[in-house]
């Protein structure tokens, strides 16, 4: 199959190893590590008189996926980026598209016909908690406090139990939709 994981090259690049699981469930092959740094905008923080900038995690991922304390996260517009950027340069001929906000028939009218989503959850499908205890000022000048337990995981098909997950730390999943879906949306 194309289940990856991030370990041991990304400690926190669980949304580009969804990517190339994605890509490799469309029969592409994609190297994570090589999709991170080569097509992933992502940005560095830094800390001027005191103060830790970082970027919108809308536009770039923040930190650096293959360092375990200095990595954070991304959404979705980072992660499709990466993946248009590569296909176009694979001359693929087609592309990813952005599902937000989808309806639960929605999502799983995509599964029914075979296209895997790159998903984000939180850890163990938990409530989401923030990490009060880092936070970084945005380019428009806000406070942005991340959350603590995002993850990112490839919605690879349904099952009679549940959600069948490929998830970058855990490798394949069964996950109750109940579970799923209140922890996706």
């Amino acid at each position: 199959g194309w289940l990856m994981l991030q370990n041991p090259e990304l400690p926190n690049g669980c949304e580009v190893t969804s990517l190339a699981m994605a890509l490799a469930a469309a029969a592409y092959s994609a190297d994570k590590t090589a999709l991170f740094t080569g097509y992933m905008p992502s940005e560095p923080f830094a800390v001027l008189d005191g103060v830790r900038y970082g970027p919108d995690p809308e536009t770039a991922y923040a930190g650096d996926a293959a360092s375990a304390r200095g990595g954070w996260y991304c959404f979705e517009g980072p992660v499709m980026e990466a993946g248009n950027r590569w296909l176009s340069e694979q001359g693929a001929g087609c592309h990813m598209a952005r599902c937000t906000g989808l309806s639960q028939a929605a999502l799983e009218g995509f599964l029914r016909r075979g296209i895997p989503l790159v998903v984000w959850v939180t850890r163990g499908y938990a409530p989401p908690e923030y990490a009060d205890y880092f936070y970084w000022t945005l380019p428009d000048g806000s406070r942005y406090t991340p959350y603590n337990n995002l993850h990112c995981v490839l919605l690879a098909g349904e099952t009679e139990d549940g959600y069948r997950i490929a998830d970058p730390l855990e490798g394949w999943q069964t996950v109750d939709k109940a579970t799923f879906w209140e922890s996706f949306d």
